[in-house]
């Protein structure tokens, strides 16, 4: 099962009421622990509302279409409500439902507005639907919306928001009533949440691909479909679904839950396939051998030379990323056939695949408008790029790379293919096509999906596809710069079921010559090493670093996986606390202080990073994940105290009585970036377990099978790979405190056991 961040909250009761003598005000209330949701929909003038707790959050602005070259609105009556219903009903997933429904005319165009309350699911649906379907639709802009429902102008000035935005789905925050919040084709989801961290959360429930949320500069917030769609099919529904919760971290995470669902997709888990699970190389942007070979060499010697280093140092590479340098290109740099050059791999990629002996991620872009597949496929082609819209394509070019080692299909530049495209905006139909159909191929072949430059958009569109497993939620490794940075957008990945991947990185400083987007020799130094290579590990996603032949650091690597490449993970990627949004309430903003866990024989773990803090942190035990049935850790800094750092504070008790306050300055030596990591240990009797000295997750279900409290101490059960050397810290006596290191050699089945007494 996959590691549930947070208790999500328990829904005691859904009910209509008619409130008024007159009955012309439905109340729509989903009661929960920690409170109620109240929206109240007027069926006499269709305005609405929506409450939280007994405080007012929403109040509705317009109800308007754009159908048929103009704009009809319920304020200026030229959108004229003809009659309202109250309904029941159940969805698959979402359960039994009540409905209110207003019916309207918007000119010639019959549209409905429908309020959905469930009794099992923390949610209200506003749904807009077009019985004929509608034409001339168009704004001619994707940052306006033209079926708006829900629209909200009036809020409560207690609220801040969070949302994802643009490349890479980037965190957003700010007070609701303070001014922009950027949306449009490049918004996400929304979060609203009080200083108590009540949340709601207010996205797209289908239509993903078209689907936007838009701020007005007046000060109105409005859901729907995106204004450069054409028409709209006879039938046509759009849902945008209100969520509710009690901190960001569960109703982030149950709202993804929810929308997994609702479609039937597993979420993907830390073993859905060897990209995610094991040690890979990879050869992406800022890799060293991103568009460079060894010096007179071309790429399937290159690729056979790095792979013959890897073994011969001992550096358990598992499998193995082809980046965009091996296959054609057509007009504006785009795909024109996925086989690889002759000039890049003479004897094939098959040759290459059974030299180096691992599996392949390979890499795919936009397809060039003059790519021969049109002849053959469905395909869409407009003047920079073409959309396939054929399931066939897929089969063809993904199964014939799994014939030559391929095992997760990269779709990069997602981006540039949905902005630079006409057909993904302009109906509601081409967008999503390609996405569904990319999945089923992989399905098929039982092949999985990692998506490379998202918008929010693709990744909400993931959840209709199986087997996209994984996310980039970095933009591309350039040595030098700050991409570590992958712990908010890891937390809507991980949302929505996918597993976030940073990129590569370099594990050594100064690699010469190198080659990168930004040309050749510049950026040729990585000052945060360490820190990149943490950063990989707390994702819990794939870890590809990408050195030069000769400047690996096994070391640091090492700190990563077992012996057989295995990755050491925590349960679920490190993300952001609710207790940083608590302490930055008033003046909201993004730092990174992310927090993942690990729990095992009941006993949890926390890992905390907190880099380029602009002020001291306080953690609170409380602030912890389960902390109420473990209230006594040890919190250990990880490199002060393996490094034996002097004046600094290695071990501090975090109870009930005594906080732990996190420092903005970083520790000597370690890297430019200034950074603290702490493993954060449940306080035992007689010994307190650090885990794996060298390792930065340092008690993983990868390596640790139980933790038993004795008589005279603590016993561990570990795994990995037979004759591998472990070496486990712990701490005695927290007053006083020092490391003691128990070894242990794993026999012939892999296992082996320390102690402590």
């Amino acid at each position: 099962a996959r590691p549930v961040m947070v208790a999500r909250e328990v829904l005691l009761l859904v009910g209509v009421l008619c409130a008024l003598t007159r009955a012309t005000i439905v109340h729509h209330v989903i009661y929960g622990a920690e409170g109620e949701i109240v929206v109240k929909f007027d069926t006499a003038s269709g305005d609405y509302s929506v409450s939280v707790d007994n405080e007012d959050w929403l109040t509705s602005d317009n109800i308007a279409f754009h159908v048929d070259g103009k704009w009809y609105n319920s304020k200026d009556s030229t959108l004229v409500l003809k009659s309202s219903s109250n309904t029941k009903g159940t969805s698959t997933f979402l359960g039994q439902y009540v409905a209110t429904s207003i019916e309207w005319n918007a000119g010639s165009v019959p549209v409905i507005t429908t309020i959905k309350s469930y009794q099992t699911t923390p949610a209200i649906v506003f749904e807009v639907s077009y019985p004929v379907g509608a034409v001339n639709t168009s704004l001619n802009t994707n940052t306006d919306v033209i079926t708006n429902f829900p629209m909200f102008s009036k809020f409560s000035s207690s609220l801040n928001y969070l949302t994802f935005q643009g490349l890479f789905a980037n965190p957003v925050v700010g007070k609701l009533q303070a001014g922009h919040m950027p949306g449009g084709i490049e918004g996400g989801p929304v979060f609203l949440y009080n200083e108590k961290l009540r949340t709601v959360a207010l996205s797209p429930l289908d239509n993903f691909m078209v689907s936007i949320h838009e701020w007005v500069e007046s000060g109105s917030l409005s859901f729907g479909i995106q204004g450069k769609v054409k028409e709209l099919p006879y039938g046509f529904t759009s849902s945008t679904v209100l969520y509710g919760g009690q901190g960001i971290r569960s109703t982030v995470s149950g709202w993804g839950a929810m929308l997994l669902g609702v479609y039937g997709k597993k979420p993907a888990t830390l073993a859905s396939d060897e990209i995610i699970s094991k040690l890979g190389y990879w050869t992406d942007d800022g890799g060293y051998y991103w568009y460079n070979t060894e010096p007179g060499k071309n790429y399937q010697e290159t690729v056979i030379d790095v792979m013959n280093y890897l073994k011969s140092a001992n550096i358990p590479v598992k499998n193995f990323q082809l980046d965009s340098w091996w296959y054609p290109k057509g007009k504006n740099d785009g795909v024109l056939e996925w086989i690889p050059m002759s000039t890049v791999f003479p004897d094939g990629i098959k040759y290459v695949h059974d030299q180096i002996g691992v599996p392949l991620a390979m890499h795919n872009r936009y397809f060039a408008p003059d790519t021969p597949y049109q002849k053959n496929f469905s395909m869409i082609v407009e003047e920079y790029c073409a959309l396939p819209q054929d399931e066939n394509l897929f089969l063809s070019i993904m199964g014939a790379s799994k014939s030559w080692g391929n095992v997760v299909y990269e779709q990069d530049w997602l981006i540039t293919t949905y902005e630079k495209m006409n057909a993904t905006q302009d109906n509601v139909v081409a967008g999503r096509k390609w996405l569904v159909s990319m999945g089923a191929a992989a399905a098929k072949l039982n092949m999985t999906i990692q998506y490379c430059m998202p918008l929010p958009l693709h990744l909400l569109q993931s959840v209709e596809a199986q087997p996209v497993t994984q996310t980039r939620v970095s933009g591309d490794y350039v040595p030098g710069t700050d991409q570590w940075k992958a712990g908010w957008s890891s937390m809507l990945a991980w949302a929505l079921g996918l597993v976030p991947y940073k990129d590569d990185f370099w594990t050594t400083e100064s690699q010469p010559n190198c080659y990168n987007m930004d040309g050749r020799g510049t950026h040729c130094t990585e000052p945060n090493t360490i820190l990149q290579t943490l950063s990989a590990a707390l994702t819990a996603g794939p870890v590809g670093p990408s050195d030069m032949i000769g400047k690996m650091n096994r070391t640091l690597i090492m700190h990563t996986c077992r012996n057989d490449g295995l990755l050491l993970k925590a349960d679920y990627p490190a993300i952001p606390l609710d207790a940083f949004f608590r302490n930055t309430f008033a003046t909201p903003r993004v730092d990174q202080i992310w927090l993942s866990s690990t729990t095992i024989s009941s006993y949890t773990f926390h890992y905390l990073l907190a880099a380029g803090l602009p002020s001291p942190f306080t953690l609170r035990v409380s602030d912890l994940p389960g902390a109420s049935n473990q209230s006594n850790y040890v919190a250990i800094d990880y490199f002060s105290l393996l490094n034996k750092i002097a004046g600094q504070t290695t071990v501090a008790t975090l109870d009930n009585a005594h906080d732990l306050v996190v420092p903005v300055a970083g520790l000597p030596n370690i890297g430019q970036e200034p950074f603290r990591y702490y493993v954060l240990a449940p306080q035992t009797a007689k010994c307190v377990l650090m885990g794996e000295v060298n390792k930065f997750i340092t008690v993983s279900k990868q390596r640790v099978k139980s933790i038993t409290i004795t008589s005279l101490g603590m016993s561990v059960a570990v795994m990995g790979s037979p004759g591998e050397s472990l070496q486990f810290g712990f701490i005695k006596d927290v007053a006083n405190p020092s490391l003691t290191v128990a070894s242990v050699i794993l026999d012939q089945q892999g296992l082996g056991s320390v102690s402590c007494n």
